[in-house]
């Protein structure tokens, strides 16, 4: 019985544990479409500009 309620304590504990890197992962997936759209601007911006 004790076995069991330590084995579902771990699993409980790596689940919580994972929720800090899939916040992380977002962000970083954020910042990385941000940084790409601004990129994007900035040639079309430059398109314009350019005789």
């Amino acid at each position: 019985m004790t076995f069991a309620a330590c084995e579902k304590q771990k699993q409980a504990s790596a689940e919580v544990g994972a929720i800090p890197k899939q916040i992380l992962d977002k962000a970083t997936n954020d910042i990385n479409k941000a940084s790409e759209l601004e990129a994007e601007r900035l040639k079309a911006t430059e398109a314009e500009i350019a005789p």
